[in-house]
């Protein structure tokens, strides 16, 4: 069935031979984690007190640390005081410049306080090496590097100019990074699970631009209106762009302020942009809200969303003054039973990153299907969902059916269904198909495809000998079907 709408539809729509220069592609597997927060204060000490006054109570103790460095071409030793915090799998490290013409000491007087860099842990110095390089055939140079000799190895660094994107990223390769993981948090809820990192931006579309431009995934995003706005106690008006990118385990959210006042546009005019929010999850909105206030914290801004089979509550509490970065607490809860553990609201570009990205926890061979597909179950840690794994790829020079049927050239290939989903795509129907991407499984490649909750499929309607319940529109949809099969 794919192959045939693959091939009536690039005949409808003329597909020529030639294809632009694809951006270069990052490794997922460097990217599918965020190792640690790079976060730059003036005073260290009051940023801890503050934050343990919180509820985060697992930060280690303050140490100075020589730091040998290249910058701009040129060797030399910066000094820094650093504590590291410790909330769920995410490390925040605490960094206050001791110096005045290091990068920190740079972000501090152009940015103020706040999150310089976002870490990716890199496995080996030769893979570093590799991605730097490829990232500079994009464009995207390395803005300070360097190599910090420790008992378990040498940790090798490298910070790229990635600030047109919103943020700075660094690659890191550290021999300990093989030893077992730190053991969970200990803080006070919801300071046990980062949920959301979030970035606020002048033009969103320049930095999805940039960031495709880099090969990564560009950022899909669109206006948002909440309810029942509040800004600084009163009724709100503002409105934003919203993009959402997920490629781990933690999503980012990108936001674009529109009309205000709002936290964003103040934001913008103190620092620019870049990291604004930490996102926590919580199960008492109210009481949550409570507890934080009560530990010195206001709501600067608030609302509520119902939208896409979702409903939540949202407040944004004013931590920036505490070394410049704000929480956010969110209460989520799907808005009807049907949508419960579905698609849970999420954009496609949020469907299509977690199906390649996401941990395959169960497998099972199905029964159905000429080509004896595997159903996957998967899991990011917010979302379990199933999805149908296929890596066919087979050619005959004669194929005979068992209906009598003979074909010529036989070719089979899970390929089809991707391309078949992309031209879907282009022609407006993908609405009918389930979205499908490219991904490698046990060492094969083969297409994935969001599986679609049903309670039969048109097998089963025909065994049964069950009606529509609307005729007509039913129809329709099959009169598309026929075109393409």
């Amino acid at each position: 069935m794919y192959r045939a709408s693959l091939l009536v539809a690039a005949g409808l729509l003329g597909v020529a031979a030639w294809q632009p220069p694809a951006a270069p592609v990052r490794d997922p597997a460097i990217y599918r984690q965020v190792n640690h927060l790079g976060w730059v204060v003036k005073d260290l000490d009051a940023v801890i007190r503050a934050w343990r006054t919180f509820g985060v109570t697992s930060i280690r103790d303050a140490v100075t640390i020589d730091v040998p460095i290249t910058d701009r071409g040129q060797p030399r030793t910066i000094k820094i005081r650093r504590a590291v915090a410790q909330i769920g799998s995410q490390q925040i490290h605490w960094i206050q410049p001791l110096g005045t013409s290091d990068v920190f000491a740079e972000f501090l007087a152009a940015h103020g306080e706040g999150v310089h860099h976002i870490a990716f842990e890199v496995p080996s110095r030769e893979r570093l090496d590799d991605e730097v390089r490829s990232l500079s055939t994009a464009g995207v140079a390395v803005a300070q590097e360097g190599r910090v000799p420790t008992p378990a190895g040498t940790v090798s660094f490298a910070y790229l100019d990635t600030v047109p994107g919103g943020i700075t990223v660094e690659l890191e390769h550290n021999p300990a990074a093989s030893t077992p993981p730190s053991p969970p948090s200990a803080n006070e809820e919801p300071f046990n699970k980062i949920t959301q990192l979030a970035f606020v931006v002048r033009d969103l579309k320049s930095v999805s631009d940039f960031w495709a431009r880099a090969g990564f995934s560009a950022i899909p995003f669109e206006r948002n209106v909440s309810l029942d706005r509040v800004y600084r106690g009163q009724p709100g008006r503002f409105e934003m762009l919203l993009g959402f990118v997920r490629t781990g385990e933690v999503p980012f959210e990108w936001i674009q302020p529109l009309t205000g006042p709002s936290i964003y546009e103040e934001y913008v005019a103190a620092h620019r942009e870049g990291f604004h929010h930490l996102g926590f999850a919580v199960a008492d909105f109210d009481a949550a809200v409570s507890r934080l206030r009560e530990r010195g914290l206001n709501v600067s801004m608030s609302g509520r969303w119902d939208t896409r089979g979702s409903q939540g509550r949202f407040a944004y509490l004013d931590a920036e003054r505490h070394g410049g970065v704000t929480i956010e607490l969110l209460w989520d809860k799907p808005s009807s039973p049907e949508h419960a553990g579905a698609n849970a609201g999420l954009s496609k570009e949020a469907m299509r990153q977690f199906l390649l990205t996401a941990k395959v926890v169960r497998h099972k061979t199905l029964s159905k299907g000429v080509t004896r597909p595997t159903r996957l179950t998967l899991t990011d840690g917010a979302l379990t969902h199933d999805a149908v794994f296929s890596a066919v790829q087979e050619t005959k020079p004669i194929m005979k059916f068992s209906g009598g049927r003979t074909e010529l050239d036989f070719v089979d290939s899970y390929a089809y269904n991707i391309a078949a989903y992309r031209v879907a795509e282009l022609i407006g129907l993908d609405a009918m198909m389930p979205l499908t991407v490219e991904r490698e499984y046990e060492h094969e490649k083969g297409s994935l495809v969001w599986c679609v909750d049903a309670t039969m499929d048109e097998g089963d309607r025909r065994t049964r000998k069950l009606s529509a319940p609307d005729r007509e529109d039913w129809d329709r949809q099959m009169s598309r079907v026929r075109v393409f099969t």
